[in-house]
């Protein structure tokens, strides 16, 4: 969904796509943190949210996802990104 002029926030209820191996949501205009439930992808590998306008504090979430190979968060406004 790169490039796609979405907008808006991204739903907690993300977290219930536990099969997800993948999720690109860079170049768009998404706004606000991150949501905590991200950290539930325990399947995820690629996670591209890149170039869009989130805010705040990445999840620590995120550190505790061992099949992530890639994640890209640049071009937002995150103050803090956990060590993974």
């Amino acid at each position: 969904l790169t490039n796609n002029g979405l907008s808006g926030r991204l739903s907690e209820s993300i977290g219930n796509l536990t099969f997800m191996k993948e999720l690109d949501l860079s170049d768009n205009d998404i706004k606000g943190s991150i949501p905590l439930e991200l950290g539930k992808l325990s399947n995820l590998m690629y996670l591209r949210l890149s170039y869009n306008a989130f805010t705040g504090a990445a999840p620590d979430g995120l550190a505790e996802m061992k099949g992530l190979q890639l994640l890209q968060l640049q071009s937002n406004r995150i103050t803090k990104i956990p060590t993974i």
